[in-house]
């Protein structure tokens, strides 16, 4: 998988967008808008939620059974669950969009 920043750049190209080598203001602002739109909706789409899920539960969110250690997230169902919800809303909240 790419790091963010080469995604991020990918996109700029397929909208056509020079952003980066840019010296006029307006464009340089227009490039700053559209990537930071890009990047909004990159945060809740299902493989960056499935991401934060995964720190979620190494960080030790799991699904309180007492059974499961935290980083055995592919292993229990309910500890993916509780770790998808939780950042699916965090990103969610942290884009602004409360819908």
């Amino acid at each position: 998988m790419s790091t963010w920043g080469e995604r991020a750049h990918r996109a700029a190209e397929a909208l056509d967008m020079e952003a980066i080598e840019a010296t006029d203001p307006e464009d340089v602002w227009y490039g700053f808008r559209e990537g930071a739109a890009w990047q909004r909706e990159q945060l809740p789409a299902d493989e960056s939620v499935e991401r934060a899920a995964r720190v979620l539960n190494k960080a030790g969110w799991t699904c309180m059974d007492a059974t499961h250690e935290p980083g055995r997230y592919d292993d229990c169902h309910y500890c993916r669950g509780i770790c998808l919800a939780l950042a699916r809303t965090a990103l969610t909240a942290a884009t602004g969009d409360q819908s």
